[in-house]
Parts: C-alpha cells; structure tokens; sequence
C-alpha cells in the first residue's frame, strides 16, 4: 500500500509541474535573432519570425501579428536604417532586455538586412 502511495505521489508532482505555453505547439522559442520586418515607424521595426514576402504585400498587420503571435518584437534602432524596407529579413542583436509585452519591446544595438 505504501508502494501505490507513493507512486501516486511521484506522479501528482510529476504532472503538477507541466506548463502550458504557447509555444507548445511549436517547441523552438524565438531568439529575437532573425524576422522579417512588417512595418516601421521612424527609429521602430515590427518584426515576426515567419512570414514571406507575398503574405506581407496581401495581409494588414493586424492579421500578421495574429498569426505571428507570440513571436513579434518592436525593435527600437538608433539611427534609422533606410536600407531596411518592409518584407526584410534582418538580423537582431538585442540591447539590455525585452519587454514581454505583445509584440515584445526592444532597442538593437545592431540591426541589419541579411
């Protein structure tokens, strides 16, 4: 009987401390190291980590970040980039931390079009 017990214990603790996260579905959690940039505003990128060029020139960015969603980031730049247009793919190198907000928040201490 002390067996089934703790059995049962080692089980209850067990799935006790399972999480339900979003990326469940899709285990790789984004780096916020590459995107693809769905639109800016002045010294501000939004940036998803999947898309293509046809979705971006078809969908609002309402729908975009619906179907990104959790994995979409403002990145704050120092200087605007005007190389950088909508349907880039950049690279991100991320300056002090990220704002968990939805799109996550962020300043780049390098950003640049791959």
């Amino acid at each position: 009987m002390k067996y089934v017990m703790l059995v049962a214990t080692i089980f209850l603790c067990m799935t006790g401390c399972s999480t339900n996260s979003p990326n469940d579905g899709n285990p790789k959690v984004w780096d916020y190291r590459e995107g693809y940039v769905i639109a800016k505003e002045y010294h501000k990128y939004l940036v998803v980590r999947n898309t293509n060029s046809a979705e971006i020139k078809n969908k609002t960015v309402s729908q975009l970040l619906k179907e990104a969603q959790p994995d979409a980031i403002w990145i704050t730049v120092h200087t605007d980039n005007d190389s950088i247009h909508i349907g880039d793919k950049v690279s991100i190198s991320i300056d002090g931390g990220i704002d968990q907000s939805y799109p996550a928040q962020a300043s780049a201490k390098d950003f640049k079009k791959l």
